[in-house]
């Protein structure tokens, strides 16, 4: 963001609907309130029995504490259970996750592309072909589909665009998917990483890390040597140009950031030339900071997980996009549950 621009902060409106968007956010994140409530529970019946065994005193403590505990768990374990949904409620209103797509687009200004929910099914790959797809790229999705249709201009051509996402998994299997629907048009396709420090992209598409884009923007390696093919669905497949890593560069992320960043572009440049479509994952750093290829003014589209993605990270991400002149194409809303990684199996697919 602009060192000028006044800091964002959350909007606490208190209304009915508001409301009902922070406590469906709780019933969301069971593990949370569970733990809450367990801490609770056992720090009242520890505290309890030991009071009771302290007063009793002597050889009557043991049946005391044994005729105590029996009459207080229940008690003790409602009070963990409000104490839990309180204090995830009081967390949720303090820093708000995004509810659903309505809120998103409230807080991004910016209009939601497509809603990709979890009842979606992925079809059996029964094929030799399907099975080399990698398993979180789907075999057929109306969702990406529809998110090709939405990107894609008059005559159906979508050369550039960037997905970011406050997730380096979600926003590279958005970007993949994407990137998989645009090839099975029988369209040259090149995906890109430019996420350096999860290498998320590699991961999903079971491709090595190195070398990549980093490396191809330090000069250690060519671009056209840098890129693996990965198959999408029977003859069709798509080119992968990794993140790599910066083996030469200058010590410091800093210096590697600053590096990329006057890359990137001319990278893109180049492989513009070679592909008809060019997609570019690029999760927010998780120490906060902007995506890299932001300055590059690409069109972008914003990956929102529902229950998750903080709506006042959402605001400033947006703010971001703007004040360095990028387009922003519209929202993706995640409404699944986050990918699983490294399992390899078609139980992983977001679609399962």
């Amino acid at each position: 963001m602009s060192e000028d621009a006044p800091p964002l902060r959350p909007v606490t409106e208190w209304s009915p609907g508001w409301i009902r968007r922070r406590a469906r956010n709780v019933y969301r994140r069971p593990l949370l309130v569970g733990g809450i409530a367990a801490a609770c529970f056992i720090v009242i019946v520890v505290a309890l029995v030991t009071t009771a065994g302290t007063a009793s005193g002597g050889a009557g403590a043991e049946s005391a504490e044994s005729a105590l505990v029996p009459a207080i768990w229940p008690a003790a374990l409602i009070v963990g259970i409000v104490v839990g949904l309180a204090v995830a409620f009081a967390l949720e209103v303090r820093d708000p996750r995004v509810a659903d797509a309505a809120e998103a687009e409230a807080a991004a200004e910016c209009a939601a592309l497509v809603l990709l929910a979890s009842g979606e099914r992925t079809p059996e790959r029964r094929r030799r072909a399907d099975r080399e797809v990698p398993p979180l790229v789907e075999l057929a999705s109306d969702g990406f589909r529809l998110l090709h249709t939405q990107l894609a201009d008059r005559s159906f051509q979508l050369q550039l665009v960037a997905v970011l996402g406050d997730s380096p998994v979600v926003t590279a299997v958005v970007a993949a998917n994407l990137a998989a629907a645009v090839a099975r048009q029988v369209r040259t396709t090149l995906l890109v990483d430019a996420d350096f420090e999860t290498h998320s992209l590699a991961t999903i598409t079971r491709k090595p890390q190195e070398p990549g884009l980093a490396n191809v923007i330090s000069g250690e390696a060519d671009w056209a040597s840098a890129v693996r093919s990965v198959v999408v669905d029977r003859d069709r497949t798509m080119d992968v140009l990794p993140g790599g890593s910066f083996g030469r560069m200058p010590s410091g992320r800093d210096r590697m950031l600053g590096a990329a960043d006057a890359g990137l572009a001319e990278v893109l440049e180049r492989v513009s030339r070679r592909y008809e479509c060019v997609v570019v994952s690029m999760p927010i750093s998780r120490r906060g900071t902007i995506p890299i290829p932001v300055s590059a003014r690409l069109p972008a589209v914003v990956c929102v997980r529902v229950g998750r993605t903080r709506v006042l990270g959402l605001a400033e991400l947006m703010a971001a996009l703007r004040t360095h002149g990028a387009v922003a194409r519209g929202l993706v809303v995640w409404e699944r549950e986050d990918p699983l990684v490294g399992g390899g199996g078609q139980g992983n697919s977001p679609g399962a």
